[in-house]
């Protein structure tokens, strides 16, 4: 049986070692990219999730402290998350007479020109109709 023998010469090129690091490298690179963009974009969802809380608050507070809003702005500010959000709501008429619509934007505190959510909803007007508890019973005569 014949014996493998190797001699000082045998191994890695400079070269050969020089692709493989540039090979990492560009691995490496690649890899934060991804990671730096993992991060961005679940900072982005983090804060769009807020902001939605925030607009689904400001509608439930409109709704709740006027049931007929009247048509134009309103403003608000809430602290969500540790956060200070504000709020503008653009209260405007339909074709139906019943019904207003309510867009809401959401933005930080700090940009308010950075809209991070929208919301859009309806309310409309309830007619009041009394319960039957109210109704006095009538009395027939004999």
């Amino acid at each position: 049986m014949a014996r493998l023998r190797r001699s000082a010469s045998e191994g890695f090129t400079l070269i050969e070692v020089m692709i493989a690091l540039a090979v990492i490298a560009i691995a490496m690179g690649a890899i934060v990219a991804v990671s730096s963009q993992f991060t961005r974009t679940a900072d982005y969802l983090r804060q769009k999730t807020f902001a939605s809380w925030v607009a689904e608050n400001a509608y439930a507070q409109i709704a709740d402290h006027d049931p007929w809003p009247s048509i134009g702005q309103q403003h608000g500010r809430q602290k969500m998350a540790g956060q200070e959000w504000r709020w503008t709501a653009d209260v405007s008429g339909t074709p139906d007479a019943d019904l207003r619509r309510i867009d809401i934007h959401v933005s930080p505190a700090d940009s308010p020109k950075g809209r991070v959510a929208t919301l859009t909803g309806f309310l409309g007007r309830h007619a009041l109709v009394p319960s039957p508890s109210s109704q006095q019973p009538q009395s027939h005569a004999p």
